[in-house]
């Protein structure tokens, strides 16, 4: 039996980021999406207020 060399290496997020962070990241590099921008603008507000 051969082994696999098809592998892919998944980047991880860090510990203590939100897992969708790399989505508003990645939102950010391809242009504004409002609704992603939107839900983080929510998070950030319960943050503050918490």
């Amino acid at each position: 039996m051969g082994l696999s060399r098809n592998k892919v290496a998944v980047p991880e997020g860090a510990a203590g980021t939100p897992p969708f962070w790399s989505d508003v990241v990645n939102c950010h590099k391809r242009g504004s999406n409002l609704k992603t921008l939107k839900v983080l603008f929510f998070v950030l507000l319960v943050l503050v207020y918490l």
